[in-house]
């Protein structure tokens, strides 16, 4: 039987290994290729192991091109570890190998070993290419990481790759990363060549960083210079566009979607319907939901959470019904939305529905459903069935921490809420600033100064004084008590 044929499809991989099994038929070199392809797309780290072990078998194992695709395929599966071990056993390894393994790294966030496998490549007489600096830039993809990003830019500039597009695209997006949009913006502004890539690229690094504005003005220059903005682009500047006060951008974006013929692709689509919740124009959010004749899970989230993000619960729940009157199944977004449109209403009796519909429907309720359905009974001032629910997660983490110690607070129940405050610390979690705002929310209605001041110096050891959201709550919690 014809090995490669089968490999084709990812549903045969099974049976095909079986056959590898049974020696049913014989693997080459590019048949063991395209079976370590079929297992990285697949994710399947249990069929690689048994592709590795044929390969080894059959004496091919020292082949590069092989052993870059091993690489490849442990690094796509998650395990670094087999990845790195195949790396260090191969006795040939060319500039592929080594992009190979530092995209794995950088992969997963490992940046110190990323950098250290560049600079290694470097004291083995190797040159880096394009790849290599994109792939370790990759690896530099947050603040803590900018002093080895500015290394690796040197690097790139020193050995000339400064002017290159695919490589300074790559910079502007390390430096957003890192928070440095004016680096990202200088690197921008100096590119000889520009493409729709990087364009995108600054386009997000303004979203990213609330720069709405910012994000907007430079999409129209990049109309007004005729560049052709992709599927990417057009979710990203539709993203920018904060509310109501960018409704008139976001109607030319759309007009511009249109002309492209873009509007009825899912994706943008299910962008332009965000857009129009979040700007409040849900008439023309339903129009564009309705034009879309394949619509998805995620269309059919973002169609309900506009509705119950203006506090429409009627219709947030008319969807999430006629959503599953048409086979779609909810995800733990679609629950979480609308059950967040419940609590926006108080409407209780809806939201005890749906919550026995969970239940009775075999829904794992994970954190963030739990969340949801803690918010939900909190906002209904239905205290007793939140802490019931919270009490039977097996999994809490510091928002579903702060959503009911939050709920208390609103409620008047402040001693609670200080209680639970402490109760989570001593579970080992850190708070976040949403946290110590809501505490110090609760200390403001209980009057309690003592405690108020206590978490307060608990925000300055954390670096949380200067935060917007931390600074007003120790405003307010100051000026009750």
């Amino acid at each position: 039987r014809d090995a490669s044929v089968l490999c084709e499809k990812l549903d045969r991989l099974d049976e095909l290994l079986d056959g590898l099994d049974g020696e049913l038929f014989h693997a080459d070199s590019a048949t063991y290729g395209r079976l370590l392809r079929a297992c990285k797309e697949a994710g399947s780290l249990s069929a690689g192991k048994r592709v590795h072990l044929h390969i080894s078998r059959s004496g091919l194992e020292q082949q590069v091109c092989l052993g870059n695709q091993l690489v490849g395929m442990y690094g796509r599966c998650g395990s670094l570890a087999d990845a790195r071990r195949t790396f260090d056993k191969m006795q040939r390894r060319d500039i592929v190998s080594w992009n190979t393994m530092i995209a794995a790294y950088a992969r997963y966030g490992y940046c110190k070993e990323a950098l250290r496998l560049f600079q290694q490549i470097q004291l083995e007489g190797l040159i880096p290419n394009e790849v290599t600096f994109v792939t370790v830039l990759n690896a530099c993809r947050s603040p803590a990481a900018l002093a080895d990003g500015r290394l690796v830019h040197a690097c790139i500039v020193d050995r000339g790759f400064g002017f290159n597009v695919i490589v300074g695209t790559a910079v502007i997006r390390m430096y957003a990363k890192c928070g440095i949009l004016a680096d990202a913006r200088r690197i921008f502004d100096e590119m000889r060549e520009r493409n729709v890539v990087s364009w995108t690229v600054m386009i997000a690094a303004y979203v990213q960083q609330g720069c709405e504005w910012e994000a907007l003005r430079l999409f129209g220059q990049m109309q007004a210079e005729g560049v052709m903005p992709n599927r990417i682009t057009l979710v990203t500047i539709l993203n920018a566009c904060p509310g109501p006060a960018a409704l008139g951008e976001g109607k030319l974006i759309h007009a511009r979607i249109i002309d492209i013929g873009l509007e009825l692709d899912i994706v943008v689509a299910t962008a332009i319907v965000k857009m129009y919740g979040k700007c409040g124009c849900l008439k023309d959010a339903n129009t564009i939901f309705r034009k879309i004749s394949d619509r998805d899970v995620i269309l059919w989230n973002v169609m309900i959470a506009a509705y119950a993000q203006h506090e429409r619960c009627e219709e947030a729940l008319q969807l999430f019904e006629h959503m599953q009157s048409e086979g779609k199944m909810p995800d733990e977004i679609t629950l979480a939305t609308v059950l967040n449109a419940c609590a926006s209403t108080a409407a209780l009796a809806e939201g005890k529905l749906i919550h026995a519909r969970i239940i009775g429907c075999g829904h794992a309720v994970d954190v963030i459903v739990g969340t949801a359905i803690v918010e939900m009974y909190g906002k209904c001032g239905n205290l007793d069935d939140a802490r019931k629910v919270f009490d039977k997660m097996l999994e809490r983490d510091v928002v579903l921490w702060t959503t009911l110690i939050g709920a208390y607070a609103h409620h008047g129940s402040g001693k609670e809420a200080l209680q639970l405050f402490q109760q989570m610390q001593l579970e080992g979690l850190v708070p976040d600033k949403f946290a110590f705002a809501t505490i110090l929310d609760a200390c403001a209605n209980l009057a309690a100064l003592s405690e108020g001041k206590r978490i307060h110096a608990c925000t300055i050891e954390r670096g949380f004084e200067l935060d917007v959201v931390v600074g007003n709550a120790i405003v307010n919690m100051y000026g009750k008590c």
